[in-house]
């Protein structure tokens, strides 16, 4: 872990993530400070730390202050002059272990991604192989033609496409609609389950 030659900490709270944006983009661009990371705690705060020379840090975090006071989102803010370096360490090894979370944190979202890309993918196939089995009822269809003696569905009549589509059990009428349904009607729904 690499120690900062810098020796103060400035700490900017605010209400919100969109706070803690702001005031960390105004303290890097106000002085020659470093933008050491945001922590944010339950209820929406969040705290955005800075690293650099005492001057720096007094003049970054102020101008920070001011630009989240008149958003009204300023909690508080403080400086720390003259870290030590035992609580630079501390807080050092707090934000790389935060860092190494979020790392984590994302590398398993990825995973979760391309596993959920992947079923995904498999329904997918599963749903192409499945139109390619609807012609499962080209053998009943064709049979009870056979049986009519008639070669294709418009030859057959009324009664017959009815007996035919109840024995299809079709599911985009039912019964009862096929019941009253007219003959084109009864063909038009036969050709949509059973037939490419």
């Amino acid at each position: 872990m690499k120690k900062l030659s810098s020796n103060a900490l400035g700490m900017i709270e605010v209400k919100g993530l969109l706070g803690s944006i702001i005031a960390a983009d105004i303290a890097v661009k106000a002085a020659n400070v470093h933008l050491i990371g945001n922590q944010t705690i339950k209820g929406g705060l969040t705290n955005v730390e800075l690293f650099g020379d005492v001057g720096a840090i007094n003049e970054a975090v102020y101008a920070a202050e001011e630009a989240v006071k008149g958003m009204g989102c300023y909690i508080s803010s403080n400086v720390i002059a003259n870290l030590d370096p035992q609580v630079e360490e501390m807080l050092l090894k707090s934000f790389d272990e935060n860092r190494r979370q979020d790392n984590k944190a994302k590398d398993e979202l990825i995973e979760v991604e391309e596993i959920v890309e992947q079923v995904v993918a498999e329904k997918d196939t599963e749903i192409s192989n499945a139109q390619l089995t609807i012609p499962q009822y080209r053998p009943v269809i064709k049979e009870f033609l056979k049986e009519n003696n008639k070669e294709k569905l418009e030859d057959l009549k009324v009664t017959e496409l009815r007996s035919l589509a109840y024995k299809m059990e079709l599911k985009k009428i039912s019964k009862k609609e096929i019941k009253f349904a007219k003959k084109d009607e009864i063909i038009k729904s036969i050709e949509e389950e059973g037939v490419e």
